[in-house]
């Protein structure tokens, strides 16, 4: 995978995940109905928010995260940012930052995990390609973790594949909002996915 295979500007994320969504669930058996899609439409699992993190390899340091993302897994979009400032061997103030899109999101309770990829950077290069996301916990004990934290960038990382949240929160936090999935096999399984969900035989028991 070259560093910006999965790359993706907001505007085409938004416009395939929308396409997806509607395709999926639109209706026009009554106007009831119909309303109620538009609502199952806007009834998205959610990660926003900004906040500042403690890393341990660099426990002085000022590193903030903000991400903006919804959406069920593959359909996801949004955004995200962070910024590093720190002190350099030779005593300057250096700061890094970088911007990316999403383009996965998994959540469950107050637990969520998010990849995307790096779209540009000051100084540029500083970082490229697939990176992960995960927050986990609410209140005054969250977590997150964040790839390149832990594994050297650019990685090869599989879409919706987030690290474990290493790191503690310190300041601001992230809302993690899970919505089940509606019923039926997903949007991206459908055409005949030998991954899509399996119809039981005849006779047979789920419970055997």
């Amino acid at each position: 995978m070259t560093p910006f295979t999965r790359r993706r500007t907001v505007a085409a994320a938004l416009a395939g995940g929308a396409v997806a969504l509607t395709t999926a669930y639109s209706t026009t058996a009554t106007p009831a109905t119909a309303a109620a899609g538009e609502t199952r439409r806007h009834e998205e699992p959610s990660v926003a928010g900004t906040a500042k993190i403690h890393y341990g390899y660099a426990p002085d340091d000022d590193i903030r995260f903000t991400i903006q993302a919804r959406g069920y897994y593959t359909l996801a979009r949004g955004t995200f940012h962070f910024s590093h400032s720190g002190t350099a061997p030779d005593g300057t103030r250096v700061t890094g930052k970088a911007w990316g899109t999403v383009d996965c999101l998994a959540t469950g309770g107050d637990t969520a995990t998010l990849t995307g990829t790096i779209v540009r950077t000051e100084p540029p290069g500083l970082i490229s390609g697939a990176v992960g996301f995960s927050v986990s916990g609410s209140g005054g004990h969250q977590r997150f973790g964040f790839s390149w934290g832990i594994l050297p960038p650019p990685a090869d990382l599989p879409r919706c594949y987030g690290i474990a949240p290493f790191t503690t929160v310190t300041s601001g936090r992230f809302n993690v909002r899970h919505v089940a999935p509606p019923p039926g096999t997903p949007p991206w399984l459908e055409g005949g996915s030998k991954l899509a969900p399996l119809k039981p035989h005849a006779g047979a028991s789920r419970t055997a």
